[in-house]
């Protein structure tokens, strides 16, 4: 086994565990992770002291049936990527290290898209104007997904 190879399967194998985590994590605190993505979705940090007027309120989701969805839909995409990034790090072991790559390709075009996601809902709730640290965090994730791209490519 060669550097690089190595290299794909500690990253494949990474973000399968990390996904794994995630999709445990929203099961054993699925209500916290709900009151997460319900603030987010009802613009509350804009209400936090001192409150920020603005017209963007406007587009604030107060219907928990949306939350919920949300979170089940965020839930299931990381769940796709657990499957995705374990099968790519059984096969990138097991010596097919073409077949593992397309699997982990699936699985960061799938993240890439999921960060996307993440930063156009940003926008559009006006996440910039008070969680700017998700902000960042947002795009590290979509540049770390666009790497793996390119990683998974070669």
């Amino acid at each position: 086994m060669d550097g690089f190879l190595a290299g794909k399967i500690v990253i494949s194998a990474g973000f399968g565990v990390w996904s794994i985590l995630n999709v445990y994590n929203h099961f054993a605190d699925f209500n916290g992770a709900l009151q997460g993505v319900a603030g987010f979705m009802k613009m509350s940090s804009l209400d936090e002291p001192p409150p920020i007027p603005s017209p963007l309120k406007r587009r604030a989701i107060e219907d928990p049936f949306l939350h919920r969805l949300a979170l089940i839909v965020i839930t299931v995409v990381h769940g796709v990527n657990a499957v995705l990034f374990s099968v790519a790090t059984i096969l990138l072991l097991s010596g097919a290290a073409g077949a593992g790559s397309q699997w982990a390709l699936w699985g960061f075009a799938l993240s890439a898209a999921l960060w996307f996601v993440f930063l156009i809902a940003g926008d559009w709730f006006a996440y910039w104007i008070r969680l700017d640290a998700l902000q960042r965090t947002h795009l590290a994730l979509l540049a770390t997904a666009m790497l793996g791209l390119v990683l998974m490519s070669a």
